[in-house]
């Protein structure tokens, strides 16, 4: 084989290789700012974790001590928040971080972000509703 085209093609790769090279850190630079803030999502739906966790508690003692035309609508709220509870522990152990720093890591991360802030978009609507149950049934 002729070492010339050999030596082109060399070339060419190299070239390639360092023109995609600035784009690459782009996408990495992406990648770890999507992560980021991923996990200051997680975190912060984490927080209001802790709350429905609470509120299922004060629910299920409310249910016990309502009448059975109440026990409906106070379960049901509850068994939202369960729900929202069951969602956002599913997310976590199905979320996985990428190995890697490109195109398709960035768009993983950009659905991991779309889903959990509906998860959190939902909890929100949970506990505003058991929030005003609560506060309708228990006036302080």
């Amino acid at each position: 084989m002729n070492a010339k085209p050999l030596l082109i093609i060399s070339l060419a790769l190299l070239l390639f290789a360092c023109a995609s090279g600035g784009s690459g850190k782009e996408i990495a630079g992406e990648v770890r700012m999507l992560h980021d803030s991923l996990m200051k999502l997680h975190d912060e739906t984490m927080a209001s974790h802790s709350s429905c966790l609470s509120l299922i508690d004060e629910l299920k003692d409310l249910s016990a001590a309502a009448p059975d035309a109440g026990k409906v609508q106070i379960d049901s709220v509850r068994t939202e928040l369960d729900y929202t509870s069951e969602i956002m522990m599913d997310w976590m152990a199905a979320y996985q971080d990428p190995v890697t720093e490109d195109t398709v890591a960035a768009g993983y991360l950009k659905e991991q972000i779309k889903a959990v802030r509906e998860i959190a978009r939902i909890q929100e609507l949970n506990l505003g509703a058991a929030r005003v149950l609560l506060k309708k049934e228990n006036p302080e």
